[in-house]
């Protein structure tokens, strides 16, 4: 019984954690000489620097991941074998509530 109340205390929280506005961000990932698909991996990272999500660049070269619609920080694409790392700041994801589109652009070192 006692667990049950415990558990009880805590689902308010987790109500609120999976109600809160995501954005999807999305896009594709190409080398900027040819233009091709780079199949890496897009990470989000917050204004300290710490990995806060990450996506695999699919076939297609496209990538998407959720994000909170206040996230600060920047999408990176770090230490891809022959590019030059990318850092991309995010802009202000409130102005649209549902998805917003980022497309990176590698350059070959």
């Amino acid at each position: 019984m006692r667990l049950v109340n415990i558990a009880c205390l805590f689902l308010p929280y987790l109500a609120a954690a999976q109600t809160a506005e995501q954005v999807q961000l999305h896009g594709t990932v190409t080398d900027a000489r040819s233009g091709k698909v780079v199949h890496t991996t897009v990470e989000w990272r917050d204004p300290a620097g710490a990995l806060m999500a990450l996506a695999p660049v699919n076939t297609d070269g496209r990538y998407a991941l959720f994000v909170p619609a206040d996230a600060r920080g920047t999408l990176c694409v770090l230490a891809e074998n022959g590019y030059a790392d990318l850092h991309v700041p995010l802009p202000d994801l409130r102005l649209d509530a549902r998805t917003f589109g980022i497309d990176l652009v590698l350059q070959p070192r």
